[in-house]
């Protein structure tokens, strides 16, 4: 009784390939040989998946890169084996009309909101959020600026101004093109203006160099009340011509004052005159 110890010649099948992900592929083992004959066909797709028979079909689900085995055993139990490498590749899905979109992507991009900041009042600067990275593509930058969850600053590297000094923590929310998303957090410190205070440089001012209504009016007041007390000193009452002191100004050095001293000493004279010739 003779043995058979030949393993059968496993067909060459198809070379390698590259097919879409979710597309059948045909694979043909029928040109194996065999002396005595090949009684079984065993595919291993490299997937997890297997078959048998002469010809199988099989779909990859996911795109990569598979080898694909087929192993030819013959009623001896005699086998032999051939590989080949099936290349899968990601295939937009048909959304109808013509048109097409990438199959859904479920990784979240990472946001970057940038290094902390320490700003000025009322300057221009830009954050930067281009070190924010996905998978496929970012799609959308949205920065909250003062914490109340709405958007006050959109895109990449928006320019901001802030008015009010204080520390803010800005967030950053990126997406894709799948609605993935990420957030990240930046502090920006805000100090005030050189020269200014709380209430503006314009007020201080005014308070230093005196120019003010209190200070200048002050010191005119003061001119002015001065000068009407010297008035008053120098006026009616020292120079004595009120009527409540004179009763009109009879001592005020008028010929008719000598005149009525004049005729009271004739008067006088006239009367030692009379008594003396009596």
């Amino acid at each position: 009784m003779t043995v058979d110890r030949t393993p059968p010649t496993v067909a060459t099948v198809r070379g390698n390939r590259t097919v879409d992900e979710d597309t059948a592929v045909a694979f043909d083992g029928t040109n194996s040989t065999d002396g005595v004959g090949v009684a079984n066909y065993s595919w291993v797709f490299g997937d997890g998946a297997t078959a048998t028979g002469e010809t199988v079909s099989h779909a990859f689900a996911d795109p990569g890169t598979y080898t694909v085995t087929l192993t030819a055993t013959d009623v001896a139990g005699n086998a032999n084996a051939t590989n080949l490498t099936v290349t899968v590749e990601d295939v937009p899905e048909n959304t109808g009309g013509g048109g097409f979109r990438p199959l859904p992507d479920t990784t979240d991009p990472t946001a970057d909101a940038g290094r902390d900041r320490t700003v000025t009042t009322g300057t221009a600067f830009s954050f930067d959020g281009t070190n924010s990275t996905d998978d496929v593509e970012i799609t959308a930058y949205l920065w909250d600026v003062d914490g109340d969850g709405a958007t006050e600053l959109t895109g990449p590297e928006p320019t901001y101004r802030f008015q009010n000094s204080g520390t803010y923590d800005v967030t950053l929310t990126v997406s894709d093109r799948n609605g993935n998303t990420d957030s990240d957090d930046v502090a920006v410190v805000v100090e005030p203006a050189d020269g200014t205070g709380s209430d503006g440089g314009s007020d201080g001012e005014s308070d230093d160099d005196g120019s003010g209504p209190g200070d200048g009016d002050g010191s005119d007041e003061s001119d002015t009340d001065g000068g009407t007390e010297v008035d008053a000193d120098d006026g009616a009452s020292e120079d004595g011509t009120d009527d409540s002191e004179t009763g009109g100004g009879a001592d005020d050095g008028s010929p008719g004052f000598g005149v009525a001293v004049a005729l009271v000493g004739v008067v006088l004279g006239t009367a030692v005159v009379r008594r003396s010739a009596r």
